[in-house]
Protein backbone atom coordinates (compact mmCIF):
# COMPACT_ATOMS: atom_id res chain seq x y z
CA UNK A 1 0.00 0.00 0.00
CA UNK A 2 1.56 3.70 -0.71
CA UNK A 3 1.89 6.33 1.69
CA UNK A 4 -0.89 7.80 0.18
CA UNK A 5 -3.07 4.96 0.56
CA UNK A 6 -2.04 4.43 4.39
CA UNK A 7 -2.57 8.45 4.99
CA UNK A 8 -6.24 7.69 3.57
CA UNK A 9 -6.88 4.93 5.41
CA UNK A 10 -5.89 6.46 8.61
CA UNK A 11 -7.70 9.70 8.09
CA UNK A 12 -10.92 7.39 7.42
CA UNK A 13 -10.05 5.32 10.87
CA UNK A 14 -9.74 8.40 12.80
CA UNK A 15 -12.66 9.87 11.05
CA UNK A 16 -14.93 6.82 11.99
CA UNK A 17 -13.50 6.71 15.59
CA UNK A 18 -14.36 10.84 16.39
CA UNK A 19 -18.53 10.22 14.51
CA UNK A 20 -18.79 6.42 16.77
CA UNK A 21 -17.05 8.51 19.73
CA UNK A 22 -19.03 10.83 19.97
CA UNK A 23 -22.47 9.03 21.15
CA UNK A 24 -20.50 7.45 23.70
CA UNK A 25 -18.85 10.59 24.70
CA UNK A 26 -22.23 13.06 24.62
CA UNK A 27 -23.37 10.20 26.88
CA UNK A 28 -20.85 10.87 29.81
CA UNK A 29 -21.24 14.34 29.21
CA UNK A 30 -25.25 14.33 29.24
CA UNK A 31 -25.29 11.52 32.02
CA UNK A 32 -24.59 13.87 34.92
CA UNK A 33 -27.17 16.20 33.62
CA UNK A 34 -29.71 13.88 33.04
CA UNK A 35 -28.90 12.56 37.02
CA UNK A 36 -28.91 15.87 38.47
CA UNK A 37 -31.91 17.10 36.81
CA UNK A 38 -34.02 13.60 37.24
CA UNK A 39 -32.43 11.94 40.05
CA UNK A 40 -32.05 8.11 40.50
CA UNK A 41 -36.06 7.06 39.71
CA UNK A 42 -36.04 9.29 37.11
CA UNK A 43 -32.84 7.96 35.53
CA UNK A 44 -34.47 4.65 35.65
CA UNK A 45 -37.55 6.23 34.18
CA UNK A 46 -35.41 7.16 31.05
CA UNK A 47 -33.90 4.15 30.84
CA UNK A 48 -36.93 2.07 31.03
CA UNK A 49 -38.11 3.77 27.73
CA UNK A 50 -34.44 4.37 25.83
CA UNK A 51 -33.05 0.81 26.71
CA UNK A 52 -35.95 -0.94 25.77
CA UNK A 53 -36.31 0.41 22.41
CA UNK A 54 -32.40 -0.17 21.65
CA UNK A 55 -33.08 -3.75 22.43
CA UNK A 56 -36.36 -3.88 20.73
CA UNK A 57 -34.97 -2.19 17.81
CA UNK A 58 -32.35 -4.82 16.78
CA UNK A 59 -34.21 -7.67 17.93
CA UNK A 60 -36.65 -6.27 15.07
CA UNK A 61 -33.98 -6.06 12.61
CA UNK A 62 -33.76 -9.66 12.57
CA UNK A 63 -30.53 -9.57 10.89
CA UNK A 64 -31.54 -8.12 7.44
CA UNK A 65 -29.05 -5.29 8.17
CA UNK A 66 -25.91 -8.13 8.13
CA UNK A 67 -27.98 -9.52 4.84
CA UNK A 68 -28.07 -6.37 3.43
CA UNK A 69 -24.30 -5.75 4.18
CA UNK A 70 -23.08 -8.60 2.68
CA UNK A 71 -25.14 -9.14 -0.45
CA UNK A 72 -24.43 -5.11 -1.71
CA UNK A 73 -20.40 -6.12 -0.85
CA UNK A 74 -20.71 -8.93 -3.31
CA UNK A 75 -22.01 -6.72 -5.91
CA UNK A 76 -25.68 -7.02 -5.95
CA UNK A 77 -28.04 -3.87 -7.60
CA UNK A 78 -28.35 -1.70 -4.46
CA UNK A 79 -31.92 -0.67 -5.29
CA UNK A 80 -32.98 -4.81 -5.38
CA UNK A 81 -31.04 -5.17 -2.00
CA UNK A 82 -32.99 -2.12 -0.69
CA UNK A 83 -36.43 -2.88 -1.59
CA UNK A 84 -35.88 -6.61 -0.28
CA UNK A 85 -35.04 -5.39 3.05
CA UNK A 86 -36.95 -2.45 3.87
CA UNK A 87 -40.18 -4.76 3.40
CA UNK A 88 -38.69 -7.47 5.26
CA UNK A 89 -37.60 -4.99 8.00
CA UNK A 90 -41.23 -4.00 8.00
CA UNK A 91 -42.50 -7.60 8.42
CA UNK A 92 -40.11 -8.16 11.13
CA UNK A 93 -40.80 -4.93 13.26
CA UNK A 94 -44.45 -5.14 13.75
CA UNK A 95 -44.81 -8.38 15.99
CA UNK A 96 -41.28 -7.16 17.91
CA UNK A 97 -43.44 -3.81 18.79
CA UNK A 98 -46.51 -5.47 19.96
CA UNK A 99 -44.93 -7.88 22.10
CA UNK A 100 -42.61 -4.78 23.59
CA UNK A 101 -46.08 -2.77 24.26
CA UNK A 102 -47.26 -5.98 25.85
CA UNK A 103 -44.27 -6.59 28.43
CA UNK A 104 -44.42 -2.68 28.63
CA UNK A 105 -47.40 -3.00 30.58
CA UNK A 106 -45.63 -5.56 33.22
CA UNK A 107 -42.90 -2.68 33.42
CA UNK A 108 -45.18 -0.06 33.99
CA UNK A 109 -46.53 -2.03 36.84
CA UNK A 110 -43.53 -2.77 38.46
CA UNK A 111 -42.14 0.73 38.23
CA UNK A 112 -45.18 3.09 38.78
CA UNK A 113 -45.47 4.60 35.00
CA UNK A 114 -47.71 4.89 32.30
CA UNK A 115 -48.52 2.30 29.79
CA UNK A 116 -50.10 4.56 27.14
CA UNK A 117 -47.27 7.11 27.29
CA UNK A 118 -44.32 3.49 27.39
CA UNK A 119 -46.56 2.35 24.22
CA UNK A 120 -46.19 5.53 22.15
CA UNK A 121 -42.55 5.89 22.26
CA UNK A 122 -42.23 2.38 21.37
CA UNK A 123 -42.96 3.03 18.08
CA UNK A 124 -39.42 3.88 17.75
CA UNK A 125 -38.95 0.38 17.51
CA UNK A 126 -40.13 -0.10 14.13
CA UNK A 127 -38.34 3.32 12.79
CA UNK A 128 -35.00 2.39 14.50
CA UNK A 129 -35.49 -1.69 12.35
CA UNK A 130 -35.54 0.26 9.15
CA UNK A 131 -33.02 2.87 9.96
CA UNK A 132 -30.36 -0.26 11.07
CA UNK A 133 -31.53 -2.32 7.46
CA UNK A 134 -30.46 1.41 5.23
CA UNK A 135 -27.14 1.59 7.12
CA UNK A 136 -26.20 -1.90 5.97
CA UNK A 137 -26.83 -0.69 2.23
CA UNK A 138 -23.70 1.71 3.18
CA UNK A 139 -21.79 -0.37 5.05
CA UNK A 140 -21.53 -2.88 2.48
CA UNK A 141 -20.82 -0.38 -0.27
CA UNK A 142 -18.05 0.15 2.00
CA UNK A 143 -19.13 4.32 1.91
CA UNK A 144 -18.72 4.67 5.54
CA UNK A 145 -18.75 8.67 5.49
CA UNK A 146 -22.11 8.55 5.35
CA UNK A 147 -22.66 6.69 8.39
CA UNK A 148 -19.73 8.24 10.52
CA UNK A 149 -21.74 11.54 9.54
CA UNK A 150 -25.15 10.41 10.35
CA UNK A 151 -23.58 9.53 13.80
CA UNK A 152 -21.66 12.91 14.63
CA UNK A 153 -25.81 14.27 13.90
CA UNK A 154 -27.51 12.48 15.98
CA UNK A 155 -25.16 13.09 19.08
CA UNK A 156 -24.63 16.63 17.88
CA UNK A 157 -28.28 17.10 18.26
CA UNK A 158 -29.13 14.59 21.48
CA UNK A 159 -26.71 16.80 23.47
CA UNK A 160 -28.39 20.12 21.98
CA UNK A 161 -31.82 18.41 23.49
CA UNK A 162 -30.20 17.80 27.00
CA UNK A 163 -28.69 21.02 27.53
CA UNK A 164 -31.66 22.54 26.14
CA UNK A 165 -34.19 20.95 28.57
CA UNK A 166 -31.43 21.17 31.47
CA UNK A 167 -31.36 24.62 31.42
CA UNK A 168 -34.97 25.35 31.42
CA UNK A 169 -35.53 23.57 34.67
CA UNK A 170 -37.23 20.00 32.80
CA UNK A 171 -37.41 16.93 35.48
CA UNK A 172 -39.57 14.92 32.88
CA UNK A 173 -37.95 11.72 31.64
CA UNK A 174 -40.61 11.59 28.94
CA UNK A 175 -39.49 14.93 27.36
CA UNK A 176 -35.68 13.91 27.50
CA UNK A 177 -36.39 10.74 25.82
CA UNK A 178 -38.58 12.25 23.55
CA UNK A 179 -35.56 14.79 22.82
CA UNK A 180 -33.37 11.64 21.98
CA UNK A 181 -35.48 10.26 19.76
CA UNK A 182 -35.67 13.29 17.69
CA UNK A 183 -32.26 13.25 17.74
CA UNK A 184 -32.09 10.08 15.87
CA UNK A 185 -35.05 10.87 13.75
CA UNK A 186 -33.23 14.06 11.96
CA UNK A 187 -29.99 12.20 11.92
CA UNK A 188 -31.29 9.23 10.29
CA UNK A 189 -32.19 11.26 7.22
CA UNK A 190 -28.71 11.77 6.05
CA UNK A 191 -28.76 7.90 5.14
CA UNK A 192 -32.07 8.86 3.35
CA UNK A 193 -31.44 11.17 1.04
CA UNK A 194 -30.60 8.82 -1.79
CA UNK A 195 -28.80 5.53 -2.21
CA UNK A 196 -25.05 4.34 -2.01
CA UNK A 197 -23.24 4.08 -5.79
CA UNK A 198 -22.25 0.30 -6.34
CA UNK A 199 -18.55 0.07 -5.87
CA UNK A 200 -16.57 -2.65 -4.37
CA UNK A 201 -16.51 -2.18 -0.43
CA UNK A 202 -12.80 -2.45 0.12
CA UNK A 203 -9.68 -3.78 -0.96
CA UNK A 204 -9.33 -7.95 -0.56
CA UNK A 205 -6.60 -8.83 2.04
CA UNK A 206 -2.93 -9.64 0.30
CA UNK A 207 -2.73 -12.94 1.82
CA UNK A 208 -6.02 -13.96 0.41
CA UNK A 209 -7.11 -17.06 -1.28
CA UNK A 210 -10.13 -16.32 -2.61
CA UNK A 211 -11.10 -15.20 -6.14
CA UNK A 212 -11.88 -11.61 -4.27
CA UNK A 213 -8.00 -11.61 -3.80
CA UNK A 214 -7.54 -10.05 -7.59
CA UNK A 215 -9.32 -6.64 -6.54
CA UNK A 216 -12.35 -6.55 -4.30
CA UNK A 217 -14.33 -8.50 -1.86
CA UNK A 218 -16.16 -10.88 -4.01
CA UNK A 219 -16.79 -11.17 -7.50
CA UNK A 220 -18.04 -7.94 -8.86
CA UNK A 221 -22.12 -8.80 -10.41
CA UNK A 222 -24.32 -7.94 -13.35
CA UNK A 223 -26.00 -4.52 -12.17
CA UNK A 224 -28.89 -6.08 -13.61
CA UNK A 225 -28.86 -9.18 -12.12
CA UNK A 226 -31.69 -9.78 -9.31
CA UNK A 227 -31.77 -10.81 -5.54
CA UNK A 228 -33.07 -13.81 -5.01
CA UNK A 229 -35.78 -12.82 -2.05
CA UNK A 230 -35.47 -16.44 -0.78
CA UNK A 231 -31.63 -16.38 -0.34
CA UNK A 232 -31.58 -13.15 1.14
CA UNK A 233 -34.02 -14.33 3.70
CA UNK A 234 -33.00 -17.50 4.42
CA UNK A 235 -29.24 -15.72 5.23
CA UNK A 236 -31.67 -12.93 7.51
CA UNK A 237 -33.31 -15.78 9.13
CA UNK A 238 -29.83 -17.38 9.63
CA UNK A 239 -28.12 -14.44 10.83
CA UNK A 240 -30.62 -13.26 12.90
CA UNK A 241 -30.29 -16.10 15.32
CA UNK A 242 -26.88 -15.06 16.47
CA UNK A 243 -27.81 -11.23 15.93
CA UNK A 244 -30.68 -11.31 18.62
CA UNK A 245 -28.45 -13.41 21.04
CA UNK A 246 -25.41 -11.43 20.68
CA UNK A 247 -27.93 -7.90 21.39
CA UNK A 248 -29.73 -10.12 24.33
CA UNK A 249 -26.06 -10.90 25.75
CA UNK A 250 -24.88 -6.92 25.69
CA UNK A 251 -28.95 -5.79 26.55
CA UNK A 252 -30.93 -8.30 27.85
CA UNK A 253 -30.19 -7.25 31.43
CA UNK A 254 -31.15 -3.77 30.90
CA UNK A 255 -34.78 -5.54 29.51
CA UNK A 256 -34.95 -7.95 32.27
CA UNK A 257 -34.01 -5.91 34.89
CA UNK A 258 -37.22 -3.57 35.25
CA UNK A 259 -39.12 -6.24 36.26
CA UNK A 260 -37.08 -7.68 38.89
CA UNK A 261 -35.66 -4.91 40.58
CA UNK A 262 -36.33 -0.92 42.08
CA UNK A 263 -36.76 2.43 39.64
CA UNK A 264 -33.97 2.89 41.86
CA UNK A 265 -31.75 0.60 41.50
CA UNK A 266 -32.35 0.60 37.41
CA UNK A 267 -31.23 3.80 37.12
CA UNK A 268 -27.80 3.26 39.40
CA UNK A 269 -27.11 0.39 36.38
CA UNK A 270 -28.54 1.90 33.35
CA UNK A 271 -25.56 4.75 34.70
CA UNK A 272 -22.97 1.98 34.60
CA UNK A 273 -23.78 0.67 31.64
CA UNK A 274 -23.31 4.15 30.33
CA UNK A 275 -19.80 5.08 31.81
CA UNK A 276 -18.63 1.11 30.80
CA UNK A 277 -20.13 1.31 26.89
CA UNK A 278 -18.15 4.44 26.22
CA UNK A 279 -15.10 1.43 25.05
CA UNK A 280 -17.05 -0.17 22.88
CA UNK A 281 -16.62 2.38 19.83
CA UNK A 282 -13.80 0.41 19.46
CA UNK A 283 -15.30 -2.92 19.29
CA UNK A 284 -18.15 -1.56 17.11
CA UNK A 285 -15.32 -0.16 14.70
CA UNK A 286 -13.65 -3.67 15.32
CA UNK A 287 -16.77 -5.68 14.04
CA UNK A 288 -17.29 -3.59 11.35
CA UNK A 289 -14.23 -3.67 10.10
CA UNK A 290 -13.60 -7.14 10.54
CA UNK A 291 -16.94 -8.30 8.52
CA UNK A 292 -16.06 -6.90 5.26
CA UNK A 293 -12.16 -7.81 5.59
CA UNK A 294 -13.06 -11.35 6.50
CA UNK A 295 -15.06 -11.68 3.29
CA UNK A 296 -11.40 -11.88 1.40
CA UNK A 297 -10.52 -14.83 3.27
CA UNK A 298 -7.56 -13.62 5.66
CA UNK A 299 -6.30 -15.69 8.18
CA UNK A 300 -7.93 -14.86 11.83
CA UNK A 301 -4.52 -13.66 12.83
CA UNK A 302 -3.51 -11.32 10.10
CA UNK A 303 -6.98 -9.89 10.70
CA UNK A 304 -6.86 -9.11 14.39
CA UNK A 305 -3.19 -8.24 13.31
CA UNK A 306 -4.58 -5.48 10.95
CA UNK A 307 -6.97 -4.27 13.55
CA UNK A 308 -4.60 -4.26 16.38
CA UNK A 309 -4.39 -0.19 16.65
CA UNK A 310 -8.61 -0.66 17.38
CA UNK A 311 -7.92 -2.65 19.85
CA UNK A 312 -5.52 -0.56 21.91
CA UNK A 313 -7.52 2.09 22.13
CA UNK A 314 -10.66 -0.04 23.20
CA UNK A 315 -8.42 -1.41 25.68
CA UNK A 316 -6.99 2.37 27.13
CA UNK A 317 -10.01 3.80 27.57
CA UNK A 318 -10.99 1.11 29.70
CA UNK A 319 -8.31 1.45 31.88
CA UNK A 320 -9.08 5.36 31.75
CA UNK A 321 -12.52 5.17 32.88
CA UNK A 322 -11.74 2.66 35.76
CA UNK A 323 -8.79 5.12 37.04
CA UNK A 324 -11.34 8.17 36.83
CA UNK A 325 -14.31 6.85 38.11
CA UNK A 326 -13.63 7.51 41.52
CA UNK A 327 -13.60 11.03 41.67
CA UNK A 328 -15.55 11.48 38.93
CA UNK A 329 -18.58 9.83 40.13
CA UNK A 330 -19.77 12.14 43.27
CA UNK A 331 -18.49 15.00 41.80
CA UNK A 332 -20.79 15.03 38.46
CA UNK A 333 -23.43 12.79 39.49
CA UNK A 334 -23.61 13.61 42.92
CA UNK A 335 -23.35 11.30 46.26
CA UNK A 336 -26.85 9.90 45.59
CA UNK A 337 -24.62 7.41 42.55
CA UNK A 338 -22.09 6.08 44.62
CA UNK A 339 -23.64 2.74 43.80
CA UNK A 340 -22.78 3.21 40.57
CA UNK A 341 -18.90 2.77 41.00
CA UNK A 342 -18.02 -1.24 41.82
CA UNK A 343 -21.23 -1.89 39.14
CA UNK A 344 -19.57 -0.01 36.30
CA UNK A 345 -16.13 -1.16 37.39
CA UNK A 346 -17.18 -5.09 37.07
CA UNK A 347 -18.52 -3.59 33.51
CA UNK A 348 -15.70 -2.38 32.23
CA UNK A 349 -14.33 -5.64 32.39
CA UNK A 350 -16.98 -7.46 30.95
CA UNK A 351 -16.63 -4.30 28.26
CA UNK A 352 -13.02 -5.54 26.96
CA UNK A 353 -14.29 -9.33 26.97
CA UNK A 354 -17.51 -8.15 24.64
CA UNK A 355 -15.12 -6.06 22.22
CA UNK A 356 -13.68 -9.64 20.79
CA UNK A 357 -16.00 -11.00 21.08
CA UNK A 358 -17.97 -8.89 18.57
CA UNK A 359 -15.02 -8.96 16.50
CA UNK A 360 -14.70 -12.92 16.31
CA UNK A 361 -18.30 -12.90 15.70
CA UNK A 362 -17.90 -10.64 12.75
CA UNK A 363 -15.05 -12.77 11.56
CA UNK A 364 -17.52 -15.70 11.02
CA UNK A 365 -20.64 -13.52 9.52
CA UNK A 366 -17.80 -11.97 7.04
CA UNK A 367 -17.32 -15.70 5.87
CA UNK A 368 -20.74 -16.21 5.37
CA UNK A 369 -21.34 -18.31 8.06
CA UNK A 370 -23.89 -16.29 9.85
CA UNK A 371 -25.35 -19.81 11.55
CA UNK A 372 -21.87 -20.53 12.94
CA UNK A 373 -21.46 -17.06 15.00
CA UNK A 374 -25.24 -17.73 16.06
CA UNK A 375 -23.96 -20.46 18.23
CA UNK A 376 -21.66 -18.15 20.17
CA UNK A 377 -24.31 -15.59 20.30
CA UNK A 378 -26.82 -17.93 21.69
CA UNK A 379 -24.08 -19.79 24.44
CA UNK A 380 -24.30 -16.20 25.72
CA UNK A 381 -28.51 -15.87 25.67
CA UNK A 382 -28.39 -18.94 27.87
CA UNK A 383 -25.58 -17.63 30.11
CA UNK A 384 -27.78 -14.47 30.80
CA UNK A 385 -30.95 -16.34 30.99
CA UNK A 386 -29.58 -18.61 33.88
CA UNK A 387 -28.26 -15.84 35.63
CA UNK A 388 -31.23 -13.81 36.29
CA UNK A 389 -33.36 -16.89 36.92
CA UNK A 390 -30.83 -17.89 39.39
CA UNK A 391 -30.58 -14.55 40.96
CA UNK A 392 -34.46 -13.54 40.55
CA UNK A 393 -36.30 -11.17 42.03
CA UNK A 394 -34.58 -8.37 44.08
CA UNK A 395 -32.01 -7.83 41.30
CA UNK A 396 -29.40 -5.65 42.27
CA UNK A 397 -27.22 -3.56 39.56
CA UNK A 398 -24.13 -5.60 40.69
CA UNK A 399 -25.77 -8.56 40.17
CA UNK A 400 -26.79 -7.87 36.70
CA UNK A 401 -23.08 -6.56 36.22
CA UNK A 402 -21.90 -10.11 37.62
CA UNK A 403 -24.29 -11.71 34.95
CA UNK A 404 -23.14 -9.41 31.97
CA UNK A 405 -19.50 -10.79 32.78
CA UNK A 406 -20.10 -14.09 32.57
CA UNK A 407 -21.95 -13.81 29.74
CA UNK A 408 -19.73 -12.28 27.56
CA UNK A 409 -17.06 -14.64 28.91
CA UNK A 410 -18.88 -17.44 27.61
CA UNK A 411 -20.16 -15.78 24.32
CA UNK A 412 -16.14 -15.23 23.91
CA UNK A 413 -14.98 -18.75 24.75
CA UNK A 414 -17.90 -20.12 22.24
CA UNK A 415 -16.60 -17.80 19.16
CA UNK A 416 -13.13 -18.93 19.51
CA UNK A 417 -13.51 -22.19 20.07
CA UNK A 418 -15.66 -22.01 16.71
CA UNK A 419 -13.18 -19.96 14.89
CA UNK A 420 -10.40 -22.86 16.38
CA UNK A 421 -12.69 -25.96 15.43
CA UNK A 422 -15.33 -24.47 12.82
CA UNK A 423 -13.86 -24.56 8.95
CA UNK A 424 -14.02 -20.78 9.34
CA UNK A 425 -11.20 -20.34 6.63
CA UNK A 426 -13.04 -22.63 4.76
CA UNK A 427 -14.70 -21.11 1.09
CA UNK A 428 -17.61 -18.37 1.39
CA UNK A 429 -20.87 -20.29 2.61
CA UNK A 430 -22.69 -17.45 0.64
CA UNK A 431 -22.08 -19.21 -1.91
CA UNK A 432 -24.64 -22.21 -0.77
CA UNK A 433 -26.98 -19.52 -0.02
CA UNK A 434 -26.97 -17.98 -3.58
CA UNK A 435 -27.78 -21.99 -4.51
CA UNK A 436 -24.33 -22.69 -6.16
Amino acid sequence: MTNTGVTRSSVRQARSFLAYGAGPMVGLVTAPLLARALGPNGRGEFAAIMLVITVAGAVASFGIPAATSVFVSRGYPVTEVNRISQATSLVCAVPVYIAVVLYGRLVAERLGLSWPVLAVFYLAVIASASVQSRRGLWQGSGQIGRLDLERAVYATLRLLGVVLLFSVGSQSAPAFAASSLLAFLVASSVIWTRLPSRRPAMPAEPNSQSVAAKGAIGPTRSRDEAVSRHSFMRYSATAAVGTIALVANSRLDQVILPSLTTLQEFGFYSVAVTLAEVPLIAGTLLARDLIRRAVAEAKVKDLLRRTIATQIIGVALVVAIAVLLFPAVPLLYGDAFRPVIPATLILLMATVITMYAQGLIAILQGRGRPAKSSVASVAGLVATVMGYVYVGLGATAIDAAFITLVTQGVTLVAASLLLRFGGASEQLAINKVRGK
